[in-house]
């Protein structure tokens, strides 16, 4: 759902463009080095011990290595950008609980929108549900917390009209049943809460969000005030009952906003359950469907879900992200470090003799081994300066899906740098050893 391929399929076709692929890049890989052949200067090959031929092609293979490790580079800073988002949405606190409650879409029929037959349904549902063995509070909201969607309006302040030119006040709005506050277990800071009661009437009441409080009231006690939204109440004014706290209901990326709480408006007829339990949620997702249904057989129940499945999903996109780069970024420093030990390996084969003069000469197995090591090194060192390169490009891109992190995170950039120097020794570090235990007589004879 979230790539919108959900009738995606590996066929046949899939197969058969991957094989075609997989062709193109072998060919690709082979035409380079036949060219190559066709084109050399035969008698020069023949007189010529290959030394600078061997030089040339170790070149031709460090620098691919480079372009390895440059890739392996971008996507590792990118992986661990995107590491860092995921890990401070994870810790992100939404403003209220949501472990234990589950959430239900109950949608009435239209025959019972709006007005008192509404609320009564309502009323007797949560009452009823209340009742329930292992249930520990149970309200309703017109909209799914973190569900990505959301309502705002103008606000108006009774005795605080707005100054020619000032743009409008503006607040997100969300219509809730009495005990909807208590089962999420959002703090109440000041003023008081719905009740059953006043639901029973339709009372004009609101409660307003920390944000609204200090922006709109921020020198004064908002309880008791009366506020409307054009939009909504058109000429009526609703009276602020209380103050509670900030939570985070279209996005855990999105910052605080002012946010105003209806008493259950009567005409938003679909509206989304929610029932603290004391145990696993889901195991009261049948008694609660069938005891709603028991009431009136035409409301459809429906998308039920945890609470904390729903916080999850809302990440979806930023841990799918993350995948990609994480899984891209090892196979490439995986391809870089298999790069960097067939270069490594195979230069090393091939100046067996010069580190056999070496230690003839009086060389120790440590100078050799360094002297491996810091080919190796030198390559990463390149691949990492233009990776580095390719990074700062890559986060432009990135910059929209970051959340508590900047795009030039020193942290994440050094910690990619030294992951792919870490790597490179490790893929060098078998060359080296055989080169260090190199047998100078037997190195003096290789031909």
């Amino acid at each position: 759902d979230l790539l919108g391929a959900a009738d995606v399929r590996v066929d046949a076709r899939v197969f058969a463009f991957a094989g075609a692929v997989m062709l193109f890049a072998a060919a690709l890989a082979g035409i380079f080095p036949a060219l190559g052949a066709t084109r050399g200067n035969l008698h020069a090959t023949l007189i010529d011990r290959g030394a600078g031929a061997q030089r040339g092609r170790r070149r031709a293979l460090g620098a691919l290595v480079a372009v390895e490790f440059a890739l392996a580079l971008v996507l590792s800073v990118g992986a661990g950008l995107m590491i860092r988002t995921f890990a401070n949405l994870m810790a992100e606190d939404p403003g209220f609980a949501k472990a234990g409650v589950l959430s239900l879409q109950v949608i009435p029929p239209l025959s019972m929108s709006g007005g008192p037959v509404h609320r009564r349904f309502w009323r007797e549902a949560l009452d009823r549900i209340d009742a329930l063995p292992g249930v520990q509070g149970a309200g309703a909201i017109h909209l799914l917390p973190l569900g990505g969607n959301n309502y705002a309006n103008a606000l108006l302040i009774d005795g605080r009209p707005l100054p020619d030119g000032e743009p409008p006040r503006e607040i997100d709005w969300r219509s809730v049943t009495p005990g909807y506050i208590e089962t999420l277990r959002i703090p109440l800071l000041r003023g008081r809460l719905f009740t059953a009661a006043e639901h029973e009437t339709g009372e004009r009441l609101v409660l307003i969000n920390e944000t609204a409080a200090a922006r709109y009231f921020p020198d004064e006690d908002p309880v008791g005030r009366r506020v409307r939204t054009p939009a909504f109440e058109g000429n009526d004014w609703a009276t602020v009952v209380g103050v509670v706290g900030d939570t985070k209901d279209l996005t855990l990326a999105a910052p605080m906003r002012p946010q105003m709480y209806r008493l259950h408006a009567p005409f938003t007829a679909g509206m989304t359950l929610m029932v603290r339990t004391a145990g696993d949620p889901l195991a009261l997702a049948g008694p609660i469907r069938e005891l709603i249904r028991s009431i009136d057989h035409d409301v459809v129940v429906g998308d039920v879900q945890p609470l904390a499945q729903v916080a999850a999903d809302s990440i979806a996109q930023p841990r799918l992200l993350t995948a990609l780069l994480l899984g891209f970024g090892v196979l490439a420093l995986l391809l870089g470090a298999v790069g960097l030990y067939g270069v490594m390996a195979y230069g090393t084969v091939q100046r067996t003799r010069e580190f056999g003069v070496r230690l003839a000469l009086g060389a120790r197995t440590g100078d050799v081994l360094g002297l491996v090591a810091r080919d190796a090194i030198k390559l990463a060192a390149i691949g990492v300066g233009l990776g580095l390169v390719g990074a700062l490009g890559l986060m432009r891109l990135l910059a929209s899906q970051l959340y508590g992190v900047t795009p030039g995170d020193p942290l994440v950039f050094a910690g990619a740098a030294v992951l792919l120097a870490a790597v490179a020794v490790a893929a060098a570090l078998a060359p080296a050893l055989r080169a260090a235990r190199t047998d100078p007589m037997t190195a003096l004879r290789w031909e």
